[in-house]
């Protein structure tokens, strides 16, 4: 597992954090702890998620845990976000991009950054009439 960890850290180093950065989204500022390998929200409350995975997964998605681990976070974000469970600003947030880069990484899962419908946008004009 040590060795594992070691990789995946190594793996976020090299994929395009080549230095210390430091992303902003509506004041939410997030820093790359290079000791645990993983982003940090400044001043923002979180927990850390242990997940189990099958070795046939990764050969079945072509991927390595690295990749993976960059990814989950992005697929659940948007999954909940279409399901309607999480805000556009919230399920950014939880993939660690602002919302005007969790907006183009909707549509590479084709979902629509509209989750409203036809009627719902007719209500809400209606209301404000």
């Amino acid at each position: 597992m040590l060795g594992e960890e070691a990789g995946l850290r190594f793996a976020a180093k090299a994929v395009h954090l080549a230095e210390k950065r430091v992303r902003s989204d509506a004041g939410v500022v997030r820093r790359f702890d290079w000791r645990r390998g993983e982003w940090q929200t400044a001043g923002v409350m979180s927990r850390q998620v242990v997940l189990e995975v099958p070795e046939g997964v990764f050969s079945a998605l072509r991927t390595e845990p690295a990749e993976m681990a960059r990814e989950l976070p992005l697929a659940a974000a948007v999954k909940w976000y279409e399901l309607g469970k999480l805000s556009q600003a919230k399920a950014a947030e939880l993939a660690g991009l602002s919302r005007y880069e969790f907006i183009h990484a909707l549509a590479r899962f084709e979902v629509s950054p509209i989750q409203e419908t036809v009627e719902e946008i007719a209500q809400g004009l209606a209301r404000e009439q």
